[in-house]
């Protein structure tokens, strides 16, 4: 018995092929390597929630501090390991709106490299002006080539959207859109009326990372950092300088402060 369990363990393991081992609704290896967006099957997080598509916004990081974002997406080879690097054949698919160049940079050879499974298609964010009005997309798609197929089939849900799982194609949506946070309707008595301009420099006086008011802060941290900002516009105003909103109006906090 003991030697029969040993066999069946050493079948799963050969060539990486315990994916076809796994209880999931998916194409089970044949034979032939196959080449698929990683996170459709694995997962992206510890909740393992499988997604063919993503978000990314700019609009947490001071623009003074950050200007583009490398992501790298994983791809996964169902099938055996090599001892040489294999170049991954990629397309952008026309239906993406961000533009090469101008919205993202994204290397000329994807590969996996040699004795991995894994590899990346490591993709830089460009931060541009046009990301304030709308978001845009970038739509990868993996094809066929002399080392891999992209036929991986199943009828596994998103984590993210109402619809199958692709596992071929994965879509980056990026912005630079801040919108007013959930709790500042909370908050707007001590912080007064919402605006980009208003986030942005409350963190850069606080010297802190862009606070997300879609969750309550810890309200002592709050009010601290609240007094600074007086501080600062008070002083700005003093020496003649006042922070101007960006329709021209004075920037102010509210009647709390």
């Amino acid at each position: 018995m003991k030697k029969y369990i040993k066999t069946i363990i050493a079948t799963c393991l050969v060539g990486l092929t315990f994916f076809a081992c796994e209880n999931e609704d998916i194409a089970t290896f044949s034979g032939k390597n196959v080449i698929y967006f990683q996170w459709a099957i694995d997962g992206k997080d510890f909740a393992a929630n499988k997604i063919d598509s993503t978000s990314i916004t700019f609009a947490y990081k001071l623009p003074s501090k950050v200007s583009d974002s490398l992501i790298k997406v994983p791809i996964k080879v169902q099938g055996f390991i090599s001892d040489k690097d294999r170049t991954v054949k990629i397309n952008i698919l026309k239906t993406s709106t961000a533009k090469k160049g101008v919205h993202f940079n994204i290397a000329d050879n994807i590969i996996v490299p040699a004795n991995e499974i894994i590899g990346y298609i490591p993709v830089t964010l460009n931060r541009t002006a046009d990301m304030k009005l709308k978001p845009f997309s970038l739509k990868l798609q993996l094809l066929e080539n002399k080392n891999f197929k992209t036929n991986l089939k199943g009828s596994k849900k998103s984590s993210n959207a109402n619809r199958l799982l692709n596992y071929t194609e994965f879509e980056l949506t990026f912005s630079d859109i801040l919108t007013e946070p959930d709790k500042w309707f909370i908050l707007k008595s001590w912080i007064g009326d919402f605006s980009t301009k208003k986030l942005y420099l409350f963190a850069e006086v606080n010297k802190i990372p862009v606070p997300n008011y879609n969750k309550f802060p810890d309200f002592g941290n709050f009010l601290g950092q609240l007094a600074v900002m007086k501080a600062y516009l008070a002083a700005q105003k003093n020496a003649g300088t006042p922070i101007l909103e960006e329709d021209g109006s004075e920037m102010t906090l509210g009647p709390y402060a």
